[in-house]
C-alpha cells in the first residue's frame, strides 16, 4: 500500500513538472532576412526567436554568412514596458556607430542616438518590436519590427531592418 501512495505521489509530481515546462516557455518562431553590404553579394540570415510567457520580450540569435553568431534580448514596445528596459535598447552602444532606420517612421531623426526622449520613442515605435544582439567576435546588431498584427508579436507577421556594426550591413527581415 506504502509503494502505491508513493508511487502515485511520484506520478503527480513528475506530471505536474512536465505541465509546468510545457506551459512556462513562451512561442519560439524563425524569421528570414536578407544581409546587404556595399561590395558583398546578398545573403540570407535566419533569426530564431523565444519569447518568454508574456510574449512581449524574449531573446534573438542570428548567424550571418561570416560565421559570427548573434544573441540578444528583444521587447515589443508597450505602455507596460518599464523604461529600464527600453534604456538598453536605444542607448548608444561602444563602437557602434550605425543607425537603424525609422523602420516606418516620418521623420529621419536618429532614434538610436544617445540623446531619445522615451516617451516620444514609446509613442512612435508602439506595438513595434526592438532588440540588440551582440556577436561573438565583438559586433553588435540593432534591429526594429514592425508588426501586421502586434497582439500576435512575431507570430502576427511583419517586416523589419538590422544593422550590423561593421561593413554597413543591413539586413531585411520579413516574417
Amino acid at each position: 500500500m506504502r509503494r502505491r501512495i508513493i508511487r502515485m505521489g511520484l506520478t503527480g509530481m513528475v506530471a505536474t513538472f512536465l505541465a509546468g515546462c510545457s506551459s512556462g516557455a513562451g512561442a519560439t518562431g524563425y524569421l528570414g532576412g536578407r544581409l546587404s553590404a556595399p561590395d558583398r553579394p546578398v545573403a540570407g540570415v535566419e533569426f530564431l526567436w523565444t519569447a518568454d510567457r508574456s510574449g512581449v520580450r524574449g531573446t534573438l540569435t542570428a548567424t550571418v554568412p561570416a560565421g559570427e553568431r548573434f544573441t540578444g534580448n528583444f521587447v515589443q514596445v508597450t505602455r507596460e514596458v518599464a523604461d529600464t528596459e527600453l534604456i538598453p535598447m536605444v542607448g548608444p552602444i561602444n563602437g557602434f556607430t550605425d543607425a537603424v532606420a525609422r523602420e516606418g517612421g516620418t521623420t529621419p531623426q536618429d532614434v538610436w542616438a544617445s540623446a531619445v526622449d522615451l516617451g516620444t520613442f514609446r509613442t512612435d515605435y508602439t506595438d513595434r518590436i526592438v532588440a540588440v544582439l551582440f556577436g561573438d567576435r565583438g559586433n553588435a546588431m540593432r534591429c526594429g519590427f514592425r508588426l501586421f498584427d502586434p497582439p500576435q508579436g512575431f507570430r502576427g507577421g511583419g517586416t523589419g531592418t538590422c544593422k550590423i556594426s561593421y561593413d554597413n550591413g543591413t539586413i531585411s527581415v520579413q516574417f
